[in-house]
Parts: structure tokens; sequence; C-alpha cells
């Protein structure tokens, strides 16, 4: 923790990050909507407004040196990744080279980051199946592995953290990025049209094509792995979490059903996590360099085959009632919700007369 400080506190000394202007003279207030289009708010307002917040998030979660390292560095991933899934959403609107610019500088900042959890997955993969299995297991049954898999993480976490310019990097782009993302345009009258960025109709037509394109790659990489293509399931947990995200900022529009639907993606991209890291904590074991006692070993490789084949199995099942309809009914369905808002609003107005 005291590296952790050093290093940001370097960062925090560092002119050119510290050169941008402050955060009030061009950020948006936080809004009590959070990450999702509020009532009546245009809708190049809302993601202007959630964008900046996620990227404040991001950075405030960096700069703090008191912070865990690991629990900073989630939320910053989980940030860009929202922030993701809104270009990606309106890919369309903003131009494939504003949208490629853009995102190519998330995935390398997300890619800087990715050494601070190198190890975890497997850890945590570790650790849930010895509180599912603790009944049935030895009194500190894995003790010794899972003492190898913490020493391991933390050397890679430390190595990655002593090199530091990771991290100064990581926030110098972020500050930047809040920066571009602050000053997009929010009408075509702005004069704020900066890097030949184009403002976002207030329509769903504006964010359709995005949505409609997440939707089908995701249902095209569940039917993959469905049929047992493994392979397929990072790529389909990928896109569930930005199909999550993508349908919780336009949750407004029917708060009861979208944000449901928004939480089954979650409850997917859960699933999907615990797979990918019971996927790792699987290649750990087959290193000969990895500290595991024989029986043990083989005991554990055959908890993680029968438990992957559970959650692949439950993959299916969720897949199958999320992945039901057709790309073309499923963006008529969501649209038909985001025009239906209106009249919801105009109930309320002539309520109010």
């Amino acid at each position: 923790m005291a590296l952790w400080f050093v290093v940001v506190s370097a960062i925090e000394r560092s002119k050119s990050v510290l050169a941008l202007a402050p955060r009030e003279r061009y950020l948006p207030d936080m809004a009590a909507e959070g990450y999702r289009v509020g009532g009546g708010e245009p809708l190049a307002l809302a993601l202007h407004r959630l964008t900046t917040e996620q990227f404040s998030i991001a950075i405030d979660a960096l700069s703090d040196p008191t912070a865990d390292v690991g629990i900073a560095t989630a939320a910053t991933l989980q940030s860009m990744a929202r922030i993701a899934a809104v270009l990606r959403m309106v890919r369309a609107s903003i131009g494939d080279e504003a949208y490629r610019t853009e995102l190519r500088i998330l995935n390398e900042t997300t890619q800087l980051l990715a050494s601070l959890l190198d190890g975890q997955p497997e850890l945590r993969a570790l650790d849930q199946l010895r509180s599912r299995y603790e009944p049935v297991l030895q009194d500190g049954a894995f003790t010794e592995l899972r003492a190898h898999l913490l020493r391991r993480h933390q050397l890679k976490r430390l190595q990655a953290l002593s090199e530091g310019e990771a991290l100064q990097r990581t926030l110098h782009r972020l500050r930047r990025a809040r920066a571009r993302f602050a000053a997009w345009p929010l009408d075509d009258h702005t004069d704020a049209r900066m890097y030949g960025r184009e403002p976002v109709a207030d329509s769903f037509e504006a964010v359709s094509a995005g949505l409609g394109r997440t939707y089908k790659r995701a249902r095209r990489q569940w039917t993959t792995a469905s049929t047992g293509d493994h392979d397929a399931l990072p790529k389909l947990h990928r896109e569930v979490r930005h199909l999550g995200h993508q349908v919780q900022v336009i949750s407004s529009s029917w708060p009861d059903v979208l944000g449901a639907t928004a939480a089954a993606c979650v409850q997917l991209e859960t699933v999907l996590s615990e797979e990918a890291g019971l996927s790792a904590l699987g290649s750990v074991l087959s290193d000969p360099t990895v500290v595991a006692e024989e029986t043990e070993a083989s005991l554990l490789q055959a908890i993680v085959a029968s438990t992957r084949t559970d959650l692949q199995q439950i993959t299916t099942i969720l897949g199958r009632r999320m992945f039901v309809e057709p790309p073309r009914l499923f963006i008529a369905r969501m649209e038909a919700y985001w025009q239906a808002k209106d009249l919801d609003l105009d109930l309320d107005e002539s309520r109010t007369t």
C-alpha cells in the first residue's frame, strides 16, 4: 500500500496530468438518474452526463491513495466497460472515426490496468469452490495451493505497480478523455463541435443500430456456445456485459421491464465470469510449477470440470430466455418502450392541470 501511495502521489505532482481545467468548469453535475437516461432528459445531454460521470468514478478510484488496489482497478474497469457500451450504442450517430479513436483509447487503458488483476480470477474461483464444497472437504483443503496462488498474484501486482508508469499513463489518459467527452457537442448550435464530433440526436434511431448490433452479437455467441463450442464463452461474456449496460442506459423508458432485463444480463455475466475463473484455475493446475499436492490437485480438477459443466448448462438456460427474440423483434420492442415513455410524461402532465 505504501508503494501505491508513492506512485499515485508522483502522478498527482505531475504538471502534465494536472494541467487540465478544474473539473467544475466543464463537467456536468452528478445526477440522481445515475447510469441511465433521466425522465425528460435529452439523449445527448444524458450520454454526455453519464460518460463523464463514469470517467470521474474511475479517476477518483485510482487517485485515492487509501483505496484497495484491486477494488480501485475493478471500479475503473467497470467504468471503462460502461463508457465503451455507450460508444458502441451511438456508433452510427458519432461516426466510425470518432468511435474507433475513443474505443482504442479505452481498450489501451483497460490493457494497462489488466496486469493489476493478473492471477485474481483463479484465486477467486478457488475461494468460491472452497466455500461451496466446505461441508465435504477436509479441514485446510487446498490451503497450500491458495497460498501459492496468492503469492503469485501479489508478485504480479507488485511488479506492475513498481513500474508506476502504467498508472501515470492511465490517469493522464482518463483525464484527457474526460475533457474530450465533456466537450462533446450537445446540439447543432453549440460552438464545441471539436475533433469532428457530431451531436447525438434525441431519438431512438440514434441508439437502435448499436443496441441491435450488440444484441445480435450476444445472441450469435450464445447460439455457438450452446452447441458445445466453449471458445465462444469469452466473447459471449463481453457481449452480454455490453448489452446489460446498454439496456440499463435506456431503462427509464420502462424501468420495471428493462430493469429486469439488465439484471438478467448481470446474472448471466456473473455466471460467465465464474466459468472464466474456473477455466483459468484449471489451466493453472496443469502447470507443473504450481505447488499442489497430487491428490488434492486431481480432486480439484474434477471439481472444476464438474462445476464448469453446471455453469455452462445454466448459461444455456439463461440465454434461451434472454435471446428468444430475433434481433429485429428485440429492437422493435425496445423502440415501442422508448416511444411510450413520452406518453407517460403526457399523462403525468395532464393530471397536474
